[in-house]
């Protein structure tokens, strides 16, 4: 968060009218004006992005600022008043979960940790299967349903790495043609399978040598 800015040097990164800004990098980078005439710019690392805590250190602060400054060349100069870290929730495939839960029909719920829109439209769709009774299986956002075909793979990859790559390719494939969208997944599938596969395999041949994850033997 900034000090307070001027108004001219405010306008001169919103000329039309104030809006909230973002890019469209993996771990992207948004902002916008406040009331009291400063300006909130948030962002993250990819590299801790996939954390259990949050990453209380300088360098995210500078990435993010630095980011601002390659853009926008009137940023540099500008002083930070304040910064917090934390976290948000996301799902792997970027989506909100929400609906009724099929192990628990009398429970509907809307979670999401990806913007307000999205926040919107889950609330929504959760009130109406609540209210309205809608069917789980038109639920694209249902509680228990997969989330993208990597999942297959997260025993061998790990959690943090699977979130990692189901993030991207959400992001960078699960768009264009329903044909097309298709087509990339029944690929990805496949090779998530074979990735399963070899860690299923994996598994095997360490319990019948004896050994443990890390090695050492039982």
């Amino acid at each position: 968060m900034t000090e307070r800015l001027d108004a001219s040097l405010l306008r001169s990164f919103f000329p039309d009218e104030p809006v909230l800004v973002w890019d469209t990098e993996l771990i992207y980078n948004y902002f916008r004006a406040t009331a009291d005439q400063r300006l909130l710019v948030v962002g993250g690392l990819l590299k801790k992005t996939f954390f259990r805590h949050e990453a209380d250190d300088l360098s995210l602060p500078r990435h993010i600022i630095g980011s601002l400054e390659q853009r926008f060349p009137q940023a540099r100069g500008l002083r930070f008043a304040n910064w917090w870290p934390g976290l948000i929730g996301i799902s792997k495939d970027l989506l909100p979960i929400a609906g009724r839960d099929r192990a628990h029909p009398w429970l509907s719920y809307a979670i999401c940790g990806a913007g307000l829109p999205w926040s919107t439209l889950a609330g929504r769709l959760a009130a109406e299967e609540a209210v309205r009774g809608r069917s789980l299986r038109t639920n694209p956002f249902r509680p228990n349903r997969g989330f993208t075909e990597l999942d297959l793979a997260q025993p061998l990859l790990g959690k943090r790495l699977t979130f990692a790559l189901s993030s991207y390719y959400a992001k960078r494939y699960l768009k264009g043609s329903a044909s097309a969208v298709s087509r990339r997944k029944r690929r990805i599938a496949a090779a998530a399978s074979v990735l399963a596969m070899g860690a299923f395999v994996g598994a095997l041949r360490r319990k019948r040598s004896g050994r443990t994850y890390c090695g050492r033997r039982k």
